[in-house]
Parts: C-alpha cells; structure tokens; sequence
C-alpha cells in the first residue's frame, strides 16, 4: 500500500479494480453483440409490430451503452491506470 499526499492507496486492489472495469466493460459489450443479433434473427421470422417497437426501443438504449463502455475504458486506462503508476513510483522510493 502506498501513500501520498494524505490518500492511501493500495496498490494490488487498484490493479484488481482495473481489471473488474475492463471486464465489466468487455462483458457488456459481448452481451449487447449478443443480444442485438437475437433480436435481429427473431425480427426477422416475428412480424409483431409490438416487438418491432421494443426493438426500437433497444436499439435506442444500445445507442447509450456503447459510450458508457468507452467512459469506463477510459478512466480505467486514462485514470486509473495513472494513478497506480504514481502509486507505484511512490511506493518504490
């Protein structure tokens, strides 16, 4: 555990928690992969204009995941991954 400017910070659960992040944001996007192409295929064979209209829905939701996954793999990659190298650095002086 390193500690600097008042904040401690260790070091082996910053690292664990950018990797939950990366599969976090990994997994939701295969998911979505996943769950677009079902939809797709039962569109497909379901004419329900029910269906069709909740499929529009998603479609719509989608469109708000894919930027949450981009914001999780940037302050994983960008902020986090800062952080644990000054914590890093720190620790080894």
């Amino acid at each position: 555990m390193s500690g600097f400017n008042g904040m401690q910070v260790d070091t082996d659960e910053l690292c664990i928690f950018r990797g939950q992040l990366s599969e976090l944001s990994e997994k939701l996007m295969e998911q979505l992969r996943r769950t677009d192409a079902a939809m797709e295929t039962v569109a497909k064979e379901w004419q329900d204009e029910q269906f069709h209209k909740y499929r529009d829905e998603f479609t719509e939701d989608k469109d708000l995941i894919q930027p949450l996954s981009d914001q999780i793999n940037q302050f994983q990659e960008l902020v986090l991954q800062a952080l644990q190298k000054i914590a890093d650095e720190y620790g080894n002086l």
